[in-house]
């Protein structure tokens, strides 16, 4: 058995690429064709010229560069690259006017008379800082940890005091309006079916194991996380609650810079963690790379209360407790090419290690009616888990001669190679400590490798100044492999069970294109997006001899228009989106977990759709409300199933007929002082569960929700900056469970040090310990109360050190740049 173990993970990675880059080899061949169209496109009169600090002779980057003529037609802008420079196309040579912008600048201007042909090479261009304005840009960057947009919600995570220590998961749990369980159920404002892309890219996961990787993805590899709440079509339909897009770190500064962290973290258990980032820029190279570690160990502890009204009705209290040790590493390396000014390539390579290594002590008494105990059931069990995640980036982009004329192609392969390996020894007591029947002990193993190939194409066009088209392709091809080994160990030898082993494959393959058209008129911002996607999956169970197949084709529309009334932004937009079933939903094979606990999938899901509307109003720039509807038809959901003669609890998946939703969301931020700022959210929803036929009978389930989150900055003086964080969250209905009421208070403080270029951060994470997480199910014949318990309370406390030729006062970034610090001024 060992044997067939081995040869499963002998499955190589270049291997596994090669056989599935292969087919899409034309890509190459359209890439190739672009970088000879980009050399040979560049000859043309420019004016080029780099933007540099007045008093530092640092360069400014992203600055605004207008260049103007009598004629309107003539005019044209663009932004400077991470190195100040820019270079910008004109039509024809004559007299203009250059027009320099940068936040806490003076504003630039300046007379140019442009040459027949060639370029005109301005040189260096000295900037002044704008000192009337400089105060009022430092406090604004001081309370920017959560910046609202129109479209989305973004979390810059370096510039808060208690983002040390944190996970992935820890961090989505400080988002406004936002809940991430314990069990990789994410919800907006109440509405379910949140989608999870890491750097751009959906991840290919199911709930569970993506929540594995998400509570194990150091804070330190990550710059921010944005919360698309209503895509537009350019964005995969999946998720019809919304987007969270977790951006990792990466740094485009000229020169030479980096930062390294340490830091220890105190709950139960003693942790440690760090975190290194590199960068390399000069010319047209950047050559980057980050790697963090963490070294956790935690407690966990869960009772389960199950009462099953059948023929013989049997109460279960279960008590089970976990002590998990972690080992999370999480490295990237790559690198950026400006081929010329027109077009840039690059390539990365990601690398994520998640180690788990736990015992779990589980305690069963079986009981009548009435709580007399009948029987004991104990297991001890150790596991072994180990996700390995690769993942291939390039990318290649080429902006044409027309202003905002361009096109990008990108290419990932993403591996996930799990390893989850538990053996079980079960023993059987009457109430009085007499052996009921002889031990016995269990072996399971079940690995799953995914592969997952995605390449797409996007191209803008702008038609004129209000009028902007972008289109794009994109295929998708996921493989995974399943296979349960089922063992049982007799006399400490270990002997498979044929009939309980089972393997399981699963193919999707998944062709998208998409139009938005953008439109201004009368100072209406109008959007019309159409995405088509078709998908083909084939789940083969080549254990029992099922295999089914599905192929679907849908269009997703969206539409939005926004325009400004005096001091209010207002915003409506509507959108079709979809969430299909993972291939651990769709799975049959019964996987052990302890005597009377299963988990199994369900073949027969189909895939939920969801309508989404809703309206945003923006007052002055900073409060903001949004109210959502949004209706979703065959909602999957989790359930809860007994086997009647065995008491087997199976927690399995499911589509009910439909789930309504309605929500609203208000943000308040308060300037109280120049030295202290607030950011206020509260939030409320009504959602509503129907079929009309569960288990033989109608189910109609309802709740209204709230919950509120605020957070504290106080800016002192000598470099001190304390921080305070509360949110709460009222009962929730997640499928056919109800969530009890969550509460957190978080407290920090942080000291810049070494001339602002190092910071000592001490921060206590659910300084309350009321982080629990209790769930109620009560539907048919099954009446149930699970509460979890997990050691969140944590002193934590970390050093990070920023080194390169530049102080942090003047590092610039975009979109473009992944790095930690996203604010113009400290």
């Amino acid at each position: 058995m060992q044997n067939k173990i081995n040869r499963y993970f002998k499955f190589k990675t270049f291997n596994t690429a090669y056989r599935f880059l292969m087919p899409y080899s034309g890509f190459y061949l359209f890439v190739i064709v672009l970088l000879f169209m980009s050399i040979s496109s560049d000859a043309q009169t420019r004016i080029s010229g780099t933007v540099l600090d007045s008093i530092t002779k640092n360069p400014i980057a992203y600055c605004t560069i207008r260049i103007k003529n009598q004629d309107p037609k003539l005019g044209t802008a663009t932004q400077t690259d991470p190195d100040g420079k820019f270079s910008i196309p004109v039509v024809k040579p004559g007299n203009y006017s250059l027009e320099i912008t940068a936040l806490s600048y003076l504003q630039y201007q300046r007379s140019l008379k442009l040459p027949d042909s060639g370029v005109l090479v301005i040189g260096n261009i000295l900037m002044n800082k704008d000192t009337k304005n400089l105060g009022d840009v430092t406090i604004v960057a001081k309370q920017n940890l959560i910046e609202r947009r129109a479209d989305k919600i973004i979390m810059n995570v370096g510039n808060s005091v208690l983002t040390n220590g944190s996970t992935a998961n820890e961090l989505l749990q400080q988002i406004p309006g936002l809940s991430a369980g314990d069990d990789g159920q994410i919800r907006l404002n109440g509405r379910a079916g949140v989608s999870v892309m890491i750097d751009n890219k959906v991840s290919p996961l199911s709930a569970s194991e993506l929540s594995s990787l998400l509570q194990n993805m150091p804070s330190g590899s990550i710059s921010r996380i944005e919360i698309i709440t209503n895509p537009s079509s350019k964005y995969d339909a999946v998720g019809a609650g919304g987007i969270i897009n977790i951006i990792t770190k990466k740094n485009t500064q000229a020169g030479v810079n980096g930062s390294a962290s340490a830091g220890y973290n105190q709950g139960i258990y003693p942790n440690l963690l760090g975190s290194f980032m590199l960068n390399v820029k000069k010319g047209r190279f950047n050559v980057f790379g980050s790697y963090s570690y963490n070294k956790m160990k935690r407690s966990v502890n869960f009772k389960i209360d199950r009462f099953i009204d059948a023929s013989v009705p049997l109460n279960f209290q279960q008590e089970m407790k976990f002590k998990p040790r972690f080992d999370n590493q999480v490295a990237k390396v790559g690198v950026d090419y400006d081929i010329n000014n027109s077009s840039a390539m690059g390539f990365t390579f990601d690398l994520n290690i998640f180690e788990r290594n736990r015992t779990i002590d589980d305690v069963t008494l079986i009981s009548d009616r009435n709580f007399r105990i009948d029987s004991v059931y104990s297991t001890q069990t150790s596991n072994l888990k180990k996700l390995t995640n690769t993942a291939y980036n390039f990318y290649y982009n080429h902006k044409f001669k027309e202003t905002g004329h361009n096109i990008e192609f990108n290419y990932t392969f993403s591996q996930f190679d799990n390893f989850d390996d538990r053996i079980s020894n079960n023993f059987y007591y009457y109430p009085d400590g007499r052996e009921l029947k002889m031990p016995n002990s269990i072996r399971n193993n079940v690995p799953f490798l995914v592969n997952n190939n995605v390449a797409r194409i996007d191209y803008t066009v702008p038609f004129n100044k209000t009028t902007k088209l972008e289109a794009g392709v994109k295929g998708g091809w996921i493989r995974q492999e399943n296979d349960l080994i089922y063992d049982s160990i007799i006399n400490g030898a270990i002997v498979n069970v044929p009939a309980k082993n089972s393997s399981f494959s699963y193919s999707e393959n998944l062709l998208a294109a998409y139009l938005n058209l953008s439109k201004k008129i009368d100072g209406y911002n109008l959007h019309a997006g159409l995405r088509l996607e078709g998908t083909s999956s084939d789940a083969n169970f080549f254990t029992s001899g099922l295999r089914i197949k599905n192929d679907y084709t849908n269009l997703f529309p969206s539409v939005s228009a926004d325009k400004k009334f005096n001091a209010h932004d207002l915003r409506i937009s509507a959108s079709r989106r979809i969430g299909r079933p993972s291939y651990q939903d769709l799975d049959p094979t019964l996987i052990y977990f302890n005597q009377y606990y299963y988990l199994q999938g369900n073949p027969s899901l189909k895939p939920e759709y969801t309508n989404v509307y809703s309206f945003s109003d923006t007052f002055k720039e900073n409060y903001s409300l949004s109210v959502s509807y949004s209706r979703t038809s065959n909602p999957i959901v989790s359930i809860q199933e007994i086997q009647e003669k065995t008491n087997i609890n199976i927690f399995a998946v499911t589509n009910l007929d439909v789930l309504s939703n309605v929500s609203v969301a208000l943000d308040i931020p308060v300037t109280v002082t120049n030295w202290w700022n607030m950011n206020n959210n509260a939030y409320g929803y009504f959602n509503q569960t129907k079929a009309a036929d569960y288990m033989g009978k109608s189910y109609d389930r309802h709740l209204f929700g709230f919950g509120f989150s605020t957070n504290h900055t106080f800016t002192l003086k000598n470099n001190y900056k304390l921080e305070c964080q509360f949110k709460y969250d009222a009962p929730q209905l997640i499928g056919l469970n109800r969530l009890e009421e969550i509460y957190y208070l978080n407290l920090g403080v942080q000291k810049l040090l070494m001339n602002k270029k190092a910071n000592v951060k001490l921060s206590v994470y659910d300084l309350l310990n009321s982080m629990k997480y209790n769930y109620q199910y009560d539907y048919f014949n099954v009446h149930s109360t699970e509460r979890r318990s997990l050691d969140y309370r944590q002193l934590r406390l970390s050093f990070t050190y920023n080194f390169g030729g530049k102080s942090l006062n003047n590092r610039k970034s975009s979109e473009k740049d992944n790095g930690n610090e996203r604010l113009k001024i400290q």
